[in-house]
């Protein structure tokens, strides 16, 4: 029997580990790579490529897919507010969601058992999902969960 298929989403790589949302991806990716095949999509940071890339075959990660993002190091312009405001996405979410990440997503997802989804702003991409899809899991960090729920009856689902 196979083992079941994984998809960890992030938005930045879990290396270094030094911010508290690394050190738990990190921990979350070890610990699905013990017992499930997985595969991350996350973007490529060529700051810590170097250290990443061995540390993501150590974890025991089936497939990695690093996207280029030139939006993700950057602050948000208010020509990326406009270009949000054009997709129907916030500029905290545009950011992370580029063309490019949404189509290797759905080419990642029809593969997998279960969506992980490692930050709040990249559950945009659910919605590329088809119902009765894989089952899905997202992570929201700190209070995020909270705000989301209060923001629910004001702002229009994905």
């Amino acid at each position: 029997m196979s083992r079941q298929r994984v998809l960890l989403t992030a938005g930045r790589p879990p290396f270094p580990r030094d911010t508290g949302a690394k050190i738990r991806s990190w921990h979350v990716l070890a610990a699905l790579a013990q017992h499930y095949q997985v595969s991350m999509l996350t973007c490529r940071d060529p700051s810590v490529e170097e250290g990443w890339l061995p540390a993501a075959e150590s974890l025991g990660i089936n497939k990695l897919v690093m996207v280029d993002n030139p939006r993700l190091n950057s602050v948000v312009t208010p020509g990326m507010f406009l270009a949000s405001a054009v997709r129907g996405l916030p500029a905290s979410v545009s950011k992370y969601i580029t063309p490019e990440f949404e189509a290797r997503f759905q080419e990642l997802s029809a593969e997998a058992d279960l969506v992980h989804v490692e930050h709040v702003h990249l559950a945009g991409l659910l919605r590329h999902l088809p119902r009765g899809g894989p089952w899905v899991s997202i992570n929201a960090h700190n209070m995020e969960h909270q705000i989301a729920e209060r923001m629910r009856g004001m702002e229009r689902s994905f």
